[in-house]
């Protein structure tokens, strides 16, 4: 509800909005913006479910319906689609950073690691007394 009173007071035209069939979006729209929109809904059908090879692929529409809920919307444009695109290309581009993400965390560890480990080496190794000598002399070699 929030969104929809923001958007409509930062439009000034009488603008056409397209949603799917949640009931609350109907609300929304009607409180935020009145009689001044014109709204439409669209209800898409899919293929049943796929089973076997190809069953992770989306699910092919099979047909729309488009209803008029406020004004007059052009039904051409009752659409859902570029939405769904954006939506797509959001969790695509999460998906890269999340990977990124998970490599430099590894790239991390494994420097943590190898730095671990060469201090024990140099803590328990011959290095370690003359570092310690070293230390000693206030940083001099003898």
């Amino acid at each position: 509800m929030a969104f929809m009173t923001d958007l409509s007071e930062h439009l000034s035209n009488r603008v056409q909005i397209s949603s799917d069939s949640l009931r609350s979006y109907v609300d929304a729209v009607e409180r935020a913006f009145g009689a001044d929109v014109d709204y439409g809904q669209i209800v898409k059908f899919y293929d049943a479910e796929p089973i076997g090879p190809g069953r992770y692929a989306p699910p092919r529409v099979t047909g729309a319906e488009r209803t008029v809920i406020a004004g007059s919307p052009d039904q051409a444009h009752i659409s859902t689609s570029h939405v769904e695109r954006q939506n797509l290309t959001m969790r695509m581009s999460m998906r890269r950073v999340y990977a990124v993400d998970q490599r430099f965390q590894q790239e991390v560890r494994e420097l943590a690691g190898r730095s671990f480990a060469a201090l024990r080496a140099l803590q328990s190794g011959p290095a370690a007394q003359d570092f310690a000598r070293y230390a000693s002399n206030g940083g001099e070699c003898h």
